[in-house]
């Protein structure tokens, strides 16, 4: 195995696992997650990525979403499978129908160095549940206060249902279960652009997202359509990720 694919494995598994810490919970949420929520309706999208470094580029698997009624009640099931050739994680999550709290979350993941794993449960005020990973084993015990969005999918999903503008401007707080504490993310549209990708040609505004991890800059289709092409920072391998969608 190059380098470059043996520090790509390094680094499917290093952006996998903060994805476990990511969960509902967050205060202050300034999204209408109430107006996103009756605007919701099924669908399954998936975006293929690449990882470009140091000269090379690399495909670097896929992601699809699906969005579906729940079978128990009246809320969503937000299912998430990830898979490129170093980590297979396959993400379940039950939203409310009101306002896409959480209600319930499974995920499951294969990497190189294990499986991994994450079970939790949510209520008006409390987040519950155990993470399991090579080397780790974690009991989750935290506050949850009702608002923000669960997991990036979430926000994949309703950044396609907000009032989008220009210099419009957004935030949200994810709460981490492994430490307790928040996580803000600010949004803000910085333009607007054409962007073509194998799903079709889409006029699309520019969403910036930092605050967390790594800065994003997301490209949504006007007029209600999805996020068609997400561009990362990848500051472990000193490149970028782009990811775009497929259908």
């Amino acid at each position: 195995m190059s380098s470059f694919p043996r520090r790509a494995a390094l680094l499917a598994a290093g952006l996998a696992v903060p994805a476990l810490a990511s969960a509902q919970g967050a205060a202050a949420a300034s999204l209408p997650f109430e107006q996103i929520a009756a605007a919701m309706k099924p669908g399954t999208w998936t975006w293929a990525a690449k990882l470009t470094a140091n000269g090379q580029q690399q495909d670097f698997g896929s992601r699809t979403l699906t969005l579906e009624k729940a079978k128990a009640g009246n809320g969503w099931l937000l299912l998430d499978a990830q898979t490129n050739a170093m980590v297979q994680m396959s993400d379940s999550l039950v939203l409310g129908a009101s306002d896409l709290s959480a209600v319930s979350r499974s995920l499951k993941m294969q990497t190189p160095m294990g499986e991994a794993s994450l079970a939790m449960t949510f209520t008006a005020d409390s987040v519950k549940g155990a993470l399991n990973a090579p080397g780790q084993s974690q009991t989750i015990a935290s506050k949850n206060v009702k608002g923000a969005l669960s997991n990036d999918g979430v926000l994949l999903l309703a950044l396609s249902k907000l009032p989008l503008a220009d210099k419009w401007t957004g935030r949200v707080e994810l709460l981490n279960p492994q430490s307790g504490g928040t996580i803000p993310l600010s949004l803000s549209v910085k333009g607007s652009e054409k962007v073509t990708v194998p799903a079709g040609a889409f006029d699309t505004w520019i969403v910036e997202s930092t605050g967390g991890p790594t800065a994003l800059t997301l490209y949504v289709a006007k007029n209600g359509g999805p996020v068609v092409r997400v561009v990362q920072a990848v500051p472990q391998m000193g490149g970028t990720m782009e990811s775009v969608l497929q259908k």
